[in-house]
């Protein structure tokens, strides 16, 4: 009797271990199709996150190379949906191409959505003020593997990124290096200084304001010594500065100057018209009379002097044109560099280069060299880009109306007029650099 007891006592769970086993493989499965869909949701996520980083960023660069803005080329403050362009030619095109490339377009396969916004107000980021910035959004849905079991039909990621492009250096559109006691930077005569706001004067030594032309709009401040001759007046009042101010081009490399010289004791007579070319100007450049001289388009490197002790030297009442050039003042190779003379009567049409490292650089005096007498820029015109003579003196006595023109000299002396406003690009006299990044 006790064998029949026995097996009606166990007979009733017969079967149970194959139940538990089917609950913990379910379990087990769900585990594992729980953790492939949330594996492949932050896959996607990352996915989107490059997406949305690239056409971000491609979108600041390339509205800061072309110059695009709010008002020119870039809709603001609105939503866009990307469209795939045939060429790109605004920011937002840019920002299409970069997020097809890893992968996403709008209304693409999955729900895909990719949307750009731009603005040049606001902070998007606590403590960020870019000059301009954009916002690209990238979405995506998908339908998981595993978790539709459990009544999850879809999932929708996003993923957003920011990039602006904010301005650094500038504040001043005139600055004397020199920290050495005396003129370091000074006026004579009655001749107008017109500065704009961020785009003053500022002196490492002694301020010495004489005669009767005013200074007005932008800050001046001095680190030395003042003193002020004249009835001249300047509005706003200078200030004492707390410490010296540094070499804005310090970190511009030079010039490499090859050994084999183009052009020999260049010199340029009489009333014919004549159109130069970029290259080494071994002995200097000379040119007097009344002809007119266009340079083209380049670097010109003034190696050594020309008759007379002056690297470029300009006199007589001929007209000088050039267009995104640089001149590059040096002594190599056996030559020694001399003052650039300025001094004719005819009008001075220039702009500086306008991209590569000497970006807004017209005249860029050679930091390894220093000379006796001051360079000397005389005339009239309109002239657009930086004087820099970071070793050497510059006398200013022109009467240029250009407005985007700067200097950086050892000591300034101010005898003419001249118009300083900022340039808020540095596009056009390299005191400014625009900083495009990722901001989020």
């Amino acid at each position: 009797m006790k064998p029949e007891t026995h097996i009606r006592r166990f007979g009733g769970r017969q079967g149970q271990a194959a139940l538990l086993s089917v609950l913990n493989l379910t379990m087990l499965f769900g585990a594992i199709g729980f953790a492939v869909d949330l594996g492949l949701g932050q896959f996607k996520k990352h996915a989107e996150q490059a997406a949305a980083d690239a056409a971000a960023l491609a979108a600041a660069t390339y509205a800061q190379d072309n110059s695009k803005t709010c008002a020119s080329g870039i809709a603001c403050n609105v939503v866009t949906n990307c469209t795939i362009p045939v060429n790109v030619t605004t920011p937002f095109g840019a920002a299409c191409v970069y997020a097809k490339a890893n992968g996403y377009t709008n209304g693409g396969s999955g729900g895909q959505t990719v949307t750009i916004f731009a603005n040049n107000t606001g902070t998007p980021v606590t403590g960020n003020t870019p000059s301009l910035w954009f916002r690209a959004t990238v979405g995506e849905s998908y339908s998981p593997l595993f978790a539709s079991f459990g009544g999850v039909s879809g999932l929708t990621f996003h993923a957003s990124a920011i990039a602006g492009t904010t301005a650094t250096g500038g504040g001043s559109c005139i600055i004397a290096l020199s920290q050495a006691a005396g003129n370091s930077f000074s006026t004579s005569g009655s001749g107008n200084i017109t500065t704009s706001a961020s785009c003053g004067i500022y002196d490492n030594g002694g301020f010495n304001f004489n005669g009767s032309g005013n200074i007005s709009g932008g800050t001046t401040q001095y680190l030395g010594t003042y003193s002020k001759v004249g009835s001249g007046t300047i509005d706003p009042a200078a200030t004492k500065a707390a410490s010296a101010i540094t070499d804005p081009f310090a970190s511009v490399p030079s010039p490499a100057v090859s050994v084999t010289c183009d052009y020999t004791n260049f010199k340029i007579t009489g009333a014919g018209n004549t159109v130069v070319w970029p290259g080494v100007y071994c002995g200097g450049f000379k040119m007097s009379g009344s002809g007119n001289v266009t340079f083209n388009s380049g670097t010109y490197i003034i190696n050594g002097t020309a008759a007379g002790g002056k690297s470029f030297d300009i006199t007589g009442s001929g007209n000088l044109t050039g267009a995104n050039v640089m001149f590059y003042i040096t002594g190599q190779n056996g030559y020694t560099a001399g003052p650039v003379n300025m001094a004719g009567s005819g009008n001075l049409t220039f702009s500086a280069l306008s991209s590569g490292p000497y970006e807004g650089i017209l005249f860029y005096q050679d930091r390894n060299v220093t000379y006796a007498g001051s360079n000397t820029v005389t005339g009239s015109g309109n002239v657009t880009g930086t004087w820099y003579f970071p070793t050497t003196d510059l006398k200013y006595s022109g009467s240029d109306n250009a407005s985007y023109q700067a200097i950086v000299a050892n000591t300034v002396t101010m005898v003419g007029s001249g118009n300083f406003q900022k340039d808020l690009t540095g596009s056009l006299t390299g005191l400014v650099k625009n900083v495009t990044a990722l901001i989020q």
